[in-house]
């Protein structure tokens, strides 16, 4: 690689991953398992629905959605 003047490494963070799921229950009590952090159970209605974990130590959240 060649660099530049201008050129710099650029920091990049996964901090968020979005997976959809069937059965939201389910994938709670699925990673409740895992002893991961619930930050969010939102649900407006029977069709949405929200769920986000965080597992120990780590700025990346996994956030499991229902439509």
């Amino acid at each position: 690689m060649t660099r530049t003047r201008r050129s710099r490494p650029i920091g990049m963070n996964l901090e968020f991953v979005v997976s959809p799921v069937s059965d939201a229950d389910r994938a709670k009590s699925f990673y409740d398992g895992l002893r991961w952090r619930l930050d969010v159970d939102f649900k407006a209605d029977n069709s949405y629905r929200v769920i986000e974990f965080r597992p120990p130590g780590s700025g990346c959240s996994s956030c499991l959605g229902v439509m």
